[in-house]
């Protein structure tokens, strides 16, 4: 994977805007669109994320920052947590998809690839979420990932 090394705000802009109008391939669910919520941080509040992954990166070099949506379905809290060290040139990120149950315990639910300042739909039946991506070749596609515990 190729890491982001600055991507300026008006680059993902200008990314998000070229994804279609009326996209065809929209589904009902549950929609998360993940915001920065721990900028440069050395952990992962949540746990969610490997301590490994919290290592300096980019030029300058900084810690890497989770960007979160959550949102409470019948099953628990729903977590999506995407870190900015690992995304393309093309704004793809990596995210985590997790299920905070109402007993407190967190279950990694799935992984993916979201574009930054894109949504991700979670399915109404839990078992799949679709996301926007841009391809290396600058062409939005759609993600599909199933979903279900993960070991």
């Amino acid at each position: 994977m190729i890491r982001l090394l600055g991507a300026t705000a008006a680059t993902v802009a200008c990314l998000a805007f070229s994804l279609p109008n009326g996209q065809a391939w929209a589904q009902q669910g549950y929609e998360f669109k993940p915001v920065l919520t721990h900028k440069n941080v050395s952990r992962d509040p949540d746990g969610l994320w490997d301590p490994g992954e919290f290592q300096p990166f980019g030029n300058p070099p900084h810690l890497p920052s989770l960007y979160i949506a959550s949102l409470t379905t019948p099953a628990g809290e729903w977590i999506v947590s995407m870190i900015d060290s690992e995304c393309s040139l093309q704004s793809t990120c990596q995210f985590i998809l997790a299920l905070r149950k109402s007993d407190g315990s967190v279950v990694k639910m799935g992984t993916g690839s979201l574009l930054m300042g894109g949504t991700a739909t979670l399915s109404q039946n839990y078992k799949k979420i679709v996301t926007e991506e841009i391809d290396e070749d600058q062409k939005a596609i759609r993600g599909s990932y199933d979903v279900g515990p993960q070991k």
